[in-house]
């Protein structure tokens, strides 16, 4: 039986992912990788089904200090590839709590990211990601 919805308290939050979005980066970068449409389901249905727990799968990267939202970087296979999460893909999703909204940020290949500039341009993207996260959602 797969949950179509995932809930943990966090410090009084009872948190759930109702809505699944996706910024125009992810689709711009799904769209020159070519993900298929079951690929899209599947992130779908995982998103809904997010345990919010750190794994070999799910990483929090960033929290923002009042707890407004979350950014996790994620990996998940490919089966059109027929290969696991090592030949799936990578992605940068955040939560917003008060939302209950799941965005996906950035999708790649998960072996490009091995490759430095494809890895450089990852990780500054996520440092734009905090700092545009914390001034949207968590202002001081």
């Amino acid at each position: 039986m797969i949950m179509l919805t995932t809930s943990i308290f966090l410090r009084g939050f009872l948190m759930l992912v109702r809505v699944v979005e996706r910024t125009q980066n992810y689709k711009k970068q799904a769209k020159n990788l070519a993900v298929s449409q079951a690929v899209e389901d599947g992130i779908d249905l995982w998103a809904k089904s997010f345990a919010f727990t750190v794994s070999p799968r799910s990483d929090m990267i960033f929290r923002s200090p009042r707890k407004q939202v979350e950014i996790w970087d994620v990996r998940v296979p490919n089966p059109d590839k027929n290969k696991g999460s090592s030949g799936g893909y990578r992605i940068l999703c955040f939560y917003v709590v008060e939302e209950e909204t799941m965005f996906f940020a950035y999708i790649q290949e998960r072996g490009a990211l091995n490759r430095g500039k494809e890895k450089q341009h990852y990780y500054e993207y996520q440092r734009s990601l905090k700092g545009e996260l914390s001034k949207t959602y968590d202002p001081r």
